[in-house]
């Protein structure tokens, strides 16, 4: 009896789905960034850093200006660099 099948399932119920964050233009990996997504329009990652401190203004529409996020997402992305240097992924 074989427990490993070579059917692929693609699941089209849920064609609103994202992959990608708004914001920060990563993918979304965890469940809390999928939840979060469709909740707030944004992965953990950006809710905490810019939305939990700020949800009255965010639920009126506040996003960080241009120029911020482009600095967060050079953080974001030399971060991942070290990551994978000490990882050596």
């Amino acid at each position: 009896m074989s427990l490993i099948s070579d059917t692929i399932v693609i699941d089209n119920t849920d064609s609103n789905r994202k992959l990608w964050c708004d914001l920060c233009e990563y993918i979304l990996i965890t469940y809390e960034d999928i939840q979060l997504n469709k909740k707030n329009g944004c992965c953990e990652e950006c809710w905490l850093r810019f939305g939990e401190s700020r949800r009255s203004e965010w639920k009126r529409g506040w996003r960080p200006d241009k120029e911020t996020l482009e600095r967060y997402k050079l953080e974001r992305s030399i971060l991942n660099i070290k990551l994978k240097d000490i990882t050596g992924e």
